[in-house]
């Protein structure tokens, strides 16, 4: 009894990996395209309410000057 106990766990086992590599087989067909959107690494394009602007590099001390020269 235990011998064939044995062998039914150990053929259960097989035809368990067996049907596994069938179910998972790719047959080879790997273009390692995944699905789904591609990644767009530039920032957004901002929506911004009249008269609202984005600050620059510049910085307001920069605007400052700028306005401190016209003055003199």
């Amino acid at each position: 009894m235990t011998m064939l106990f044995w062998i039914f766990f150990i053929l259960s086992g097989v035809l368990t990996w067996i049907a596994y590599r069938i179910y998972n087989s790719n047959d080879g067909a790997d273009d390692g395209d995944d699905g789904g959107l591609p990644i767009d690494w530039s920032p957004p394009e901002l929506d911004l309410p009249p008269g609202v602007t984005l600050p620059t590099s510049e910085g307001p001390e920069h605007t400052r000057l700028l306005e401190e020269e016209v003055l003199f």
